[in-house]
């Protein structure tokens, strides 16, 4: 967690110092960083028994038409377990990570002396899943135990994924933006005897800087 976030800050830095060194400078090229939250919808049990979790996302765009950009992008999705044993206390680990590589497009019209620009978004890719062991408090049955690890197996492995969602740009200098986007994810996980044999889907909320 810690190595991931001193990534991401070094580089909102570098963006950010790409930015002031080519203020004038037209660019088709687009950088952008940013994180926030996701909030699991599907399967049930993923949804019920996780806590939202958190996500950092970065990317290089392509201002291929004045409307419309392409963009190769990294995802990175955390989510931590929610469970307990009755007073027993809680269940720890268990935590799913997805770290996603994938293209997406941005569609933004343009609005004429405004600051802000809203759009809409799509794209694909390949997400490698993990899920760390559960950890469970002293005097847990084994059945109980056991029947979590049958029902929450989640192998490592790596599965198409989609997207799609919208969101809005706000100039802050001519380089330089802001940006706040939700999305929403289907990655179509497969697992034998596990709520994981159905698509995880989950909503990303995300804000983030933009420059060039």
């Amino acid at each position: 967690m810690r190595s991931i976030t001193r990534c991401i800050v070094a580089m909102l830095a570098m963006i950010m110092l790409t930015a002031a060194v080519s203020a004038e400078v037209s660019s088709p090229i687009k950088l952008y960083a940013g994180g926030g939250f996701a909030i699991q919808h599907r399967p049930g049990l993923f949804k019920d028994d996780y806590k939202t979790g958190y996500h950092f996302v970065a990317g290089i765009g392509y201002q291929v038409f004045p409307m419309i950009e392409a963009a190769g992008e990294f995802n990175y999705h955390s989510f931590a377990t929610n469970l307990t044993v009755a007073g027993l206390g809680d269940v720890t680990g268990g935590k799913i990570k997805a770290t996603m590589f994938g293209v997406a497009a941005r569609f933004a019209p343009e609005i004429c002396c405004v600051p802000f620009a809203p759009y809409a978004l799509g794209g694909c890719g390949f997400a490698m899943m993990s899920k760390d062991d559960f950890v469970y408090p002293p005097l847990t049955k084994v059945g109980t135990a056991g029947g979590w690890n049958t029902v929450f197996r989640l192998d490592d492995q790596t599965r198409f994924y989609y997207s799609f969602g919208g969101g809005v740009r706000y100039k802050l200098i001519p380089k330089v933006s802001l940006f706040a986007e939700a999305r929403y994810t289907n990655i179509l996980t497969e697992q034998d005897n596990s709520i994981f044999d159905k698509p995880i889907r989950f909503w990303a909320v995300t804000g983030g800087v933009r420059v060039l």
